[in-house]
């Protein structure tokens, strides 16, 4: 799995290409790539991006006017942003493509899918996908009561 070092660097290169761009219309290769209780990725279709920002081991990408995509990039994952056409990668690992409205595409890569989207109006981290804090935002006080049981 990238780690969390890994993927900060990832949403660091995504954001300034990704933010301000509208989502034209967006496809996924496989359903089993769906977390349990995901909106299908053609809900995003019109939907601004807003933030891309990563908690844990998770980028999470929200929309405006509403919404947000969680994704989990497993092992092997990987996001990128590319022109139209181009895949940078072994197109039968391209699983999902977002086509954004200055012709870039923004492509998630996964060759031993493990990875997960989930997709939702929105979203409570903890209850809906188990998901905790952010290392570098979790208190003493929290650690201490989740150790505590």
């Amino acid at each position: 799995m990238p780690e969390l070092p890994e993927l900060e660097t990832i949403v660091r290169g995504l954001r300034p290409r990704l933010l301000g761009r509208r989502i034209v219309r967006a496809r996924l290769r496989h359903k089993s790539l769906y977390r349990r209780g995901s909106l299908r990725v053609p809900w995003l279709a019109g939907r601004v991006i807003r933030s891309v920002e990563r908690i844990g081991k998770n980028a999470l990408v929200r929309f405006d006017p509403s919404g947000l995509m969680v994704i989990n990039l497993g092992m092997t994952g990987n996001l990128r942003v590319q022109r139209a056409g181009e895949t940078g990668g072994k197109r039968k690992h391209l699983h999902g493509r977002f086509y954004l409205d200055n012709g870039d595409e923004l492509h998630f890569f996964d060759p031993r899918r493990f990875g997960h989207l989930f997709i939702a109006e929105a979203c409570d981290f903890a209850r809906d996908l188990n998901i905790g804090p952010d290392p570098f935002v979790a208190t003493a006080l929290y650690l201490g009561e989740r150790l505590r049981d």
